[in-house]
């Protein structure tokens, strides 16, 4: 193999090995911040999860296990946009509620 064709297979393997670790390591950034938290029958918090705008993830509580409410907000990681979602639980699916449950 002459001089000139290896250095051209060097060059390309080297392209195909950046391109490949490029590729793993490059994710989009998400567009909100969401926070899910959920709460007993009574509205009381028994966990949370923040996913932040750099792929952050925080947690706090011990397990969703036992929520009956579970509410969603999503703040814009790029402007002031924030949305709140609040769900029941029915036995086997979350159910979107028109506004926030009554406290006990």
């Amino acid at each position: 193999m002459s001089h000139r064709a290896r250095a051209v297979l060097v060059v390309f393997a080297l392209s195909i090995a950046v391109s490949v670790q490029v590729g793993r390591t490059a994710q989009a950034l998400p567009k909100y911040e969401i926070d899910t938290t959920y709460y007993d029958a009574c509205r009381d918090e028994i966990f949370e999860r923040v996913v932040g705008c750099v792929g952050d993830v925080y947690t706090s509580g011990t397990s969703s296990e036992g929520a009956v409410y579970k509410n969603v907000v999503e703040i814009g990681c790029d402007d002031s946009e924030y949305y709140s979602f609040w769900y029941q639980w029915n036995g086997s699916s979350w159910v979107l509620l028109p506004g926030m449950p009554a406290h006990c």
